[in-house]
C-alpha cells in the first residue's frame, strides 16, 4: 500500500497539532482538547479526522485520556483561585 505523500503531510500536521494542544501551547486554535480544536489546529478540514482518518481522531481521545490536566486548565485554576483571594 502505497502512501499518498499529501496524505503523508496531512497525518504528520495533525501529530503535531496534537503535541502542541496536549503540550497547551496552541499556535492556530483555541487550545480545547476537542477534534474542532484539533483540526484547526492542524489547518485540516474537521471531516478529514472525523471520516478519512478516524485513526488519528482515535488517537487523539486515547492521549487526552492518559494525559494528566492540560497546562492551560492548570494556568486558569490558578488565575481563579488568585483572584478568589
Amino acid at each position: 500500500m502505497t502512501v499518498d505523500r499529501a496524505d503523508g503531510d496531512v497525518r504528520r500536521a495533525i501529530r503535531d497539532a496534537m503535541d502542541r494542544l496536549i503540550a497547551g501551547k496552541p499556535l492556530h486554535s483555541d487550545g480545547k482538547l476537542t477534534i474542532k480544536s484539533l483540526a484547526e489546529e492542524a489547518g485540516v478540514k474537521r471531516w478529514l479526522l472525523t471520516h478519512r482518518h478516524t485513526d488519528l481522531q482515535a488517537e487523539f481521545r486515547a492521549r487526552i485520556s492518559n494525559t494528566d490536566t492540560p497546562p492551560a486548565l492548570v494556568a486558569l485554576r490558578d488565575e481563579r483561585d488568585d483572584a478568589q483571594r
